[in-house]
This record gives C-alpha cells, structure tokens and sequence, in this order.
C-alpha cells in the first residue's frame, strides 16, 4: 500500500479538519472564523458586533462545534425577529434560551 496516496483521501483531509476543530481557538480567531463563515456565505456586511463575537468567545470556550451553533442559533432569531445585526444581548438571550450545552457562564 502506498501511505503518500492514502494521506491525501477525502477521509484523512475529514480527519484532519475534525481534529483540528478540537482545539480551542483564541477570541481572535474565534472573530475570523466568524468573519470567514459570513464571507463564504456572501455576506458582505458586519452582523455580529464586537460584543456579540466577545460573548460567543466566552460562551464556546473557543470550541468550533459550540460557536457554529451560537452564531446559527442567533441568526435565525435574528431573521425571526427581523434584526440586521446580531449584539451581545441577542447572544445572551440564545445562550440561555436556545442552547443545551454552554460553555462557562459569564455575568
């Protein structure tokens, strides 16, 4: 068996993603996963502001998996009460509201 071919399979590139989203990532690139995510989606405008990204930082522990949920939870809430930008209040209201799992509690 060639291992060089096996390492570039849809499997192990799923394997590789998967692990990767494991780690945690700083409030920074939390902002940038955000950002990127919008941008891929064509949206060419801010809809989380400053305090909101803060919030789904501190609330996801920086775990992928939980601000993916956070940022569609609040989007359609945003939609359903047809709000263009998405603040820290929204965020704390989904996170209490709408999530199973948090991350740690923040005042």
């Amino acid at each position: 068996m060639n291992h060089s071919s096996g390492w570039s399979t849809p499997l192990f590139q799923e394997i590789q993603l998967l692990s990767r989203s494991i780690h945690p990532i700083t409030r920074e690139e939390t902002e940038e996963y955000i950002r990127s995510n919008l941008d891929y989606s064509g949206c060419g405008h801010e809809i989380f502001t400053s305090g909101a990204v803060s919030l789904i930082y501190d609330f996801s522990n920086g775990i992928m998996r939980v601000i993916d949920h956070l940022c569609s939870k609040s989007l359609m809430y945003a939609f359903q009460q047809q709000k263009h930008l998405i603040d820290d209040h929204m965020i704390r209201f989904v996170n209490d509201h709408e999530m199973i799992t948090v991350g740690k509690a923040v005042s």
